[in-house]
């Protein structure tokens, strides 16, 4: 792909928190550790929260995936869980398939046998989280829908996440939770295409979102950064027109083990020293911390959209409604201060 394709749809926005401010509010509180009860589906009052947990996995050799869990109320078609999965570079291909179920398919397990199951009742196909997000944190999707898909991982030397106070950023009169469980660990297992296994090592990240409304509906684009190198791992959503492009989220700094908060982020341009190719540039500056990290774009791997793994043109066309658009993720490596670094755009075209 063409170096700096990453941030063409950034290049107009620049975000700052002096308007707009008090319609965003941060969660208030201390950081502290992640406990069982930020893992497992969450309620206020009577208020139902839409729910993902998303991996993200960077193997030796090259290959990734990507996995999700999700609970999403879509009008007229109730609660659907779904299981979306894509791989890439998986033996040079990529490749995408997702799965839905009723939202009585979604199971808790707490206590001593801690996970969340979907059961679907047949041995072709197994999704579950299995233990808490820590060492020995088991994942596994199996599916023989299209070609048949496998992944089957265990993680291990798990860098404990954290969060600040509930997690719950206040937007507007919508709310939005976000709890990076995993931000950094080993992972080792399966994953397959077909008939086709590999043993695979790596690295992994989880987090889990938990809104009252679509995040990419009170935000112009989340970023996701993450991976073995990376000094950070976490997301950040810089807010729509209507909050003051007001950047939200936080990141994990893997160096001092703490949570940073931005202040304003600012897409710039910059001209390759060595071409003539102009590279576009991130700049963040945060709450809690002087330093400015500037991410630089250098490879796009991967454009994917959530609808291609829909099942059913009805089901399709009300999820595109319902999202105004298709959700897009542009995947690929950038440089943060220089350092290698995994990055997920998520935005709606």
């Amino acid at each position: 792909m063409v170096r700096g394709t990453l941030f063409i749809i950034l290049l107009v926005i620049h975000c700052s928190t002096i308007a707009f401010s008090k319609e965003i509010v941060f969660p208030q509180g201390p950081e502290r550790a992640l406990d069982a009860a930020d893992f497992f589906r969450h309620t206020n009052g009577d208020t139902n929260y839409d729910e993902i947990w998303r991996y993200s996995f960077v193997f030796e050799g090259g290959a990734k995936v990507f996995l999700s869990y999700s609970l999403i109320s879509i009008p007229f078609l109730g609660t659907n869980c779904g299981i979306n999965i894509s791989f890439y570079n998986f033996r040079g291909n990529n490749y995408e398939v997702g799965r839905e179920y009723s939202e009585e398919s979604y199971r808790e397990h707490k206590g001593t046998n801690a996970g969340i199951h979907i059961v679907t009742g047949s041995d072709n196909n197994i999704f579950f989280m299995d233990g808490l997000p820590e060492d020995d944190h088991h994942v596994v999707f199996k599916t023989t829908k299209n070609h048949g898909y496998v992944v089957d991982l265990t993680f291990s030397n798990i860098v404990p996440g954290k969060v600040v106070g509930d997690g719950l950023f206040q937007i507007g009169q919508n709310e939005m939770g976000l709890y990076v469980h995993i931000p950094h660990g080993r992972v080792t297992g399966t994953i397959g295409v077909g008939k086709d296994l590999i043993e695979v090592e790596g690295y992994g990240y989880m987090e889990h979102l938990r809104y009252t409304k679509r995040p990419l509906d009170m935000a112009t684009y989340s970023l996701q950064l993450y991976g073995n190198y990376a000094p950070y791992a976490g997301t950040i959503f810089v807010g729509s027109e209507d909050f003051g492009f007001t950047p939200y989220g936080y990141v994990f700094d893997k160096n001092s083990r703490n949570i940073l908060i931005p202040r304003t982020i600012e897409s710039r341009k910059k001209k390759a020293a060595h071409d003539s190719v102009s590279f576009d540039e991130i700049h963040i500056t945060w709450l809690n911390h002087p330093a400015t990290t500037i991410i630089t774009s250098q490879m796009e791997q991967q454009r994917y959209s959530y609808l291609t793994t829909v099942d059913g043109w009805a089901t399709r066309k009300a999820a595109r409604l319902f999202m105004g658009g298709e959700v897009i993720s542009l995947r690929g490596v950038s440089l943060v201060n220089s350092s290698t670094t995994h990055y997920n755009l998520f935005f709606v075209q």
